[in-house]
């Protein structure tokens, strides 16, 4: 919201304030060990998409960041957290037949996997390839 008022209006209080926001949800909400989003309540229900879905919507605000020349900062911490994730996502988050887990972190309690997990490993990943061009 805070990105599409910022687009909207012109208003740099609008992407300092999304700034803020997102340095404090990637580094004090409890979303992320390391560089990893975990799931902070569980895997149960739809939790293990939201991971995916944040890595989504972190990487476009890393590209409006990066448009604006702003918050190099942020754009740092973007990157450790969706490049993180969809690394671990790769190579800590599979079973034994490739599919992806509801976590992704080393040690995480649950080896189950779900469709949303499929969909959130794939929008992790996606987020990552577009960070790193």
């Amino acid at each position: 919201m805070l990105v599409a008022l910022f687009e909207a209006t012109g208003e740099r209080a609008y992407l300092d304030d999304a700034a803020k926001f997102t340095t404090s949800a990637l580094t004090e909400a409890g979303l992320v060990t390391g560089d990893i989003l975990l799931e902070k309540l569980g895997t149960k229900g739809d939790a293990s998409l939201f991971k995916g879905v944040f890595a989504r919507y972190l990487g476009q605000f890393r590209k409006v960041l990066a448009a604006e020349h702003s918050h190099s900062e942020t754009v740092v911490l973007i990157d450790r957290v969706v490049l993180g994730s969809a690394d671990a996502a790769l190579k800590n988050g599979r079973d034994k037949d490739g599919a992806f887990l509801d976590a992704w972190h080393t040690g995480a309690k649950s080896p189950t996997h779900s469709f949303n997990a499929q969909i959130s490993a794939l929008a992790a990943i996606v987020a990552a390839i577009d960070s790193s061009k």
